[in-house]
C-alpha cells in the first residue's frame, strides 16, 4: 500500500507539470504542453487513487456518489 501511496503523489507531481505546461508557466527544458500527457498524468492520477482505495478497502463508487451529494448539496447544485 505504501508504493502506491508514494505512486501517488509521484503522479500528482506529474499531473502538476502537465498544468504549468498548459498555462506556459512549466521551465523550457521540461518541453512543450501537449494535451495527450495531460490526459494521461490525469488517468495515471485516477488509477493510482483507485489503486489505495482497493489497498485500504475503500468503496471507490460509493464514496464518489456520496461525495457528489455532499457537493451538490453544500453548493446548491443540481445533478446534470
Amino acid at each position: 500500500m505504501m508504493a502506491h501511496v508514494i505512486k501517488l503523489v509521484e503522479e500528482h507531481g506529474e499531473l502538476a507539470e502537465q498544468i504549468l505546461a498548459a498555462r506556459s508557466l512549466q521551465r523550457k527544458e521540461k518541453g512543450t504542453f501537449d494535451k495527450q500527457n495531460l490526459a494521461h498524468e490525469i488517468a495515471d492520477v485516477l488509477i493510482t487513487c483507485m489503486l489505495v482505495a482497493r489497498d485500504l478497502d475503500v468503496d471507490i463508487k460509493q464514496s464518489l456518489v456520496s461525495k457528489i451529494k455532499i457537493l451538490e448539496d453544500r453548493h446548491k447544485v443540481k445533478p446534470q
